[in-house]
């Protein structure tokens, strides 16, 4: 009577749980959905897409050193998807954040085909509501990115092989290559496909798997030689290999370590592995039979040390968190479900998590991106219809912007702009990946109509200051007359 009455809690716990996370979510996608702005990093993939759409190659020497000056530093796969679709009039985001909301949806629905039929509903439940409710997942569910697509991918990949069949690691291995079509750093599922067949000696598995990752991939990389060249792997390998910095490291962790519910994960994770390890009802300890009875663990350890070497890199986000969180909750679902705890145990465990969960929703606001905005760019400020205006009242209807102040700002006045990050050219440039001088060149013939640059840039710039980036700003302060300053922006115009 006890155990049935505790499991009784425990499921109403885990669908309590995932009902939460699905309400706070509702909450969070209407807002990305109706914003009319850039989330935070779309306005880098809609300049991709826009090249796409122009017949360009966007990997090529001629897009990104020289103008348009558009650096595209991820796999194609979800930029060809958007510009193939129709787009929306006056939403240029909303397709894209269409397509990452379907995925989202997609993975999440996936925990409950973790071990197919004998998945356990409640325990799928609880880790789709943990799933929906991190921040990473939510705060990035209808997003223009590729991310969600790659997770999907590399999701199907795991279902497929844990399914088992030659056939269905055939297909793991084609949803392992989508998935690093999505985007290249997206490694965690081919490698522990890899290190899965391998250690489970399931031969024709493994000769299926191995032999299409490698024939296609192959083949793939040829292609993909052959229609962009060797700017292709410059822009998605080399040009975007960034130094690792324990600072980095240590603010991304801080990051999503204050989040309840992340915090949770961690801990069930590491007892559940010490559990396994040990030995008991799930079959026989240690590391080795954990490694076979599915692929899910070595998806775990895989993104996990992953994670664990890339997090740290400049310019990491709370996005390299995904495939570990997603690596995750597969491995519990599947080994809690083969094995589950005591019924007090689980009790008190689903108590808490929604408790956690209680605890996560109350501390986070629904719509963090949009109120990172700087206030006179936000929806309703009239800041961009101004800002367009003004141009326009200088016969600059259409005009050649050369962008090098805030990605997301000049995103609302200008719908094509050369330099598509900033940022990202200076660390091209500071590094000696990419030379200024072209640019430079550009600049002091006034090829560009206007010139943006951060309100708080000096101008000129300071006369010691060596970095490339500085000699652009100082020819743009030479050649390119001043001729308005917001909060935001400076506008600089040919000089005569």
């Amino acid at each position: 009577m006890e155990a049935a009455r505790s499991g009784r809690w425990v499921e109403a716990c885990a669908w309590g749980l995932l009902a939460l996370a699905l309400g706070r979510l509702a909450v969070v996608v209407t807002g990305q959905l109706t914003f009319p702005l850039d989330l935070e990093f779309e306005t880098l993939q809609l300049r991709t897409v826009r090249v796409i759409e122009s017949g360009a190659n966007p990997y090529g020497p001629e897009t990104y050193a020289s103008l348009p000056y558009v650096f595209s530093v991820y796999t194609p796969l979800y930029h060809l998807l958007v510009a193939a679709l129709p787009e929306v009039a006056g939403r240029p985001f909303l397709v894209g954040r269409l397509l990452a909301l379907g995925a989202t949806l997609l993975v999440a629905a996936g925990f409950f085909l973790v071990d197919g039929r004998r998945t356990r509903p409640a325990l799928a439940a609880f880790a789709c509501g943990v799933f929906l409710l991190l921040w990473p997942v939510a705060g990035h569910a209808a997003y223009m990115r590729q991310e969600p697509l790659a997770l999907l991918a590399s999701a199907a990949a795991m279902l497929l092989l844990a399914r088992g069949g030659a056939r269905a690691a055939a297909g793991a291995a084609i949803c392992c290559l989508l998935a690093l079509g999505f985007k290249q750093s997206f490694l965690a599922a081919p490698v522990a496909g890899l290190l899965y067949v391998a250690l489970a000696r399931r031969r024709r598995e493994a000769l299926a798997f191995g032999g299409v990752l490698v024939g296609l991939g192959a083949a793939g990389a040829a292609a993909a030689t052959l229609l962009w060249g060797s700017g292709f792997w410059f822009c998605t390998i080399a040009g975007t290999e960034d130094a690792w910095s324990g600072r980095q490291f240590l603010a991304a962790w801080r990051g999503v370590l204050l989040e309840p519910a992340f915090g949770a994960l961690l801990v069930l994770a590491a007892l559940v592995a010490a559990s396994r390890l040990r030995g008991g009802p799930a079959g026989a300890g240690g590391l080795l039979p954990m490694l076979r009875r599915s692929p899910y663990a070595a998806f775990a350890l895989v993104a996990v040390a992953a994670l664990l070497a890339s997090v740290g890199k400049v310019g990491s986000h709370s996005l390299y968190f995904l495939e570990s969180i997603l690596a995750l909750l597969l491995w519990l679902v599947f080994e809690l479900g083969r094995a589950p705890p005591s019924p007090r145990a689980a009790a008190v465990a689903g108590l808490l998590a929604l408790g956690l969960a209680v605890a996560d929703v109350a501390r986070s606001t629904a719509h963090r991106s949009a109120l990172a905005w700087p206030e006179p760019v936000r929806p309703g400020s009239d800041y961009a219809t101004d800002a367009r205006a003004a141009l326009e009242q200088r016969g600059l209807s259409h005009p050649l912007v050369l962008n090098l102040g805030p990605l997301r700002a000049v995103g609302a006045i200008a719908d094509d702009f050369c330099v598509n990050d900033a940022l990202l050219y200076d660390r091209l440039f500071r590094t000696g990946r990419l030379s200024p001088e072209p640019l430079i060149a550009d600049v002091r013939r006034q090829a560009f109509d206007v010139v943006l640059l951060t309100a708080k840039q000096p101008i000129p710039p300071p006369a010691d200051a060596a970095d490339p980036m500085s000699r652009v700003i100082a020819a743009v302060a030479e050649t390119y007359r001043l001729a308005g300053r917001d909060l935001v922006l400076q506008y600089f115009v040919r000089d005569g």
